[in-house]
């Protein structure tokens, strides 16, 4: 069966000091303690990235070993849409390909690589052609493994982790039986979630039309942050490889910006390895909404100084001026007197750059809110409908969502364009 994932210590304090501190600190082991590797990669050269990988896996999982390679292992990477690698919107596929090997020589046989894609509700093939042109399909293909996308097989309605009273599940069959789940992240930035990394990235077990639903039931950020811990809960992966070669920084997750970083992150523990990346980005794991809750939940180690670091020490891996999502972070600097004005000052939608759309669609029949109507020249955002989820921003083929203060007065308190002073 699957590895069990490292609860986070009751008493976890979420208010330590900068991440370079705490990552200073985060040595040595002992109860409730995590191990995260970070191992130097500074391209995407299949050679170094195999041996990247295979030492990041060495480091993180290989002393415990990884239970049901004997079975059917999946491998589930970020793809979110049809992009080329070199935009950084997908795991890139000679990680894929790397981990593949690192399982076989770790004794797998049966490695299925899937996922279901951004916008698979709109139609059937959408996932299909996002694995295809990714490069990952080939990528998965050239190792031997087989290639699926979940939109195409059965989905499966599971109780709640939280309990009787909490919501079901729909999830994709094929990571709920997989004897050993192994998720492949992308390193990148999120309008919605800060950071999108372990965590976020079983998302994508959510096949098709469901993940518009959820984002329908759940519309504040705590309540998806929830729903995203109850996947972690569910599917309980053995091990997350991270893509963090070249992330996306920015209006991330779709239409940021690459970002080279040079590292492969890996462990047994999402919470973890999602606090690691935040300290590498310069962000405080605490900030991130899906690391917060999920530690809160005891799904793993959120706080720093009860993570191990193996191979590149992290102050060495820091990443400066790594650039956040429009708006990211505006109320935790005001006075607390003021939070609740900020809070109403700091709201976001998104806004269309007629220039850019193509009037495809794909926007309006996503968005699980139906806020957005088809205009003439570009979608029309109903405000008071509008949740705020920003599938729109993630979405778009051409990268024409960009992030506006719902108030006038907040663009000018906090910045010209769409950026708080402090991000630019």
């Amino acid at each position: 069966m699957r590895q069990e994932g490292r609860s986070a210590d009751a008493t976890t304090d979420f208010t330590t000091a900068s991440p370079v501190g705490a990552a200073t600190a985060a040595s040595g082991s002992g109860p409730g303690m995590s191990t995260v590797a970070v191992v130097r990669c500074e391209s995407y050269d299949q050679g170094l990235v195999d041996d990247a990988v295979r030492e990041a896996v060495r480091l993180s999982a290989a002393v415990g070993g990884l239970a049901g390679l004997d079975g059917p292992v999946l491998v589930k990477p970020n793809v979110l849409a049809a992009r080329p690698p070199e935009d950084a919107v997908d795991t890139h596929p000679a990680v894929v390909a790397a981990v593949i090997a690192a399982l076989r020589e770790l004794g797998a046989g049966d490695i299925t690589v899937g996922d279901s894609s951004g916008g698979a509700g709109a139609r059937t093939d959408v996932t299909d052609e996002a694995l295809q042109v990714s490069g990952i399909a080939r990528a998965a293909a050239g190792r031997g493994a087989r290639v699926v996308s979940f939109d195409r097989e059965d989905a499966v309605s599971i109780p709640s982790p939280r309990g009787p009273d909490g919501p079901a599940l729909i999830l994709a069959r094929r990571p709920l039986e997989a004897r050993c789940l192994v998720s492949v992240p992308k390193l990148k930035t999120h309008t919605l979630t800060l950071l999108t990394g372990a965590v976020k990235n079983l998302y994508g077990a959510v096949p098709g039309a469901a993940k518009r639903e959820y984002h329908r039931r759940n519309p504040s950020l705590a309540e998806f942050a929830a729903l995203l811990a109850d996947i972690v809960a569910v599917l309980r992966p053995a091990l997350h490889v991270v893509d963090a070669v070249v992330a996306m920084e920015g209006s991330g997750p779709s239409a940021g910006t690459p970002r080279r970083v040079g590292l492969i992150v890996a462990g047994t523990d999402p919470v973890a390895v999602d606090a690691v990346l935040a300290a590498v980005a310069g962000i405080a794991p605490e900030r991130v909404p899906t690391t917060r809750v999920a530690a809160q939940r005891g799904l793993g180690q959120g706080d720093l100084r009860r993570i191990r670091v193996a191979g590149t020490p992290l102050a060495e891996v820091l990443v400066p001026g790594f650039r956040l999502p429009a708006a990211a972070g505006v109320v935790p600097h005001v006075p607390p007197f003021l939070t609740r004005l900020a809070v109403s000052l700091a709201v976001t939608r998104p806004t269309f750059r007629q220039e850019a759309c193509t009037r495809c669609g794909v926007c309006v029949a996503q968005c699980p809110a139906d806020a957005l109507v088809l205009g003439r020249h570009r979608p029309a955002v109903d405000d008071e409908r509008c949740i705020a989820c920003f599938c729109c921003h993630e979405l778009c083929p051409n990268q024409a969502v960009t992030v506006r203060y719902r108030h006038p007065l907040g663009a000018l308190l906090f910045g010209r364009g769409n950026d708080p002073p402090h991000l630019r």
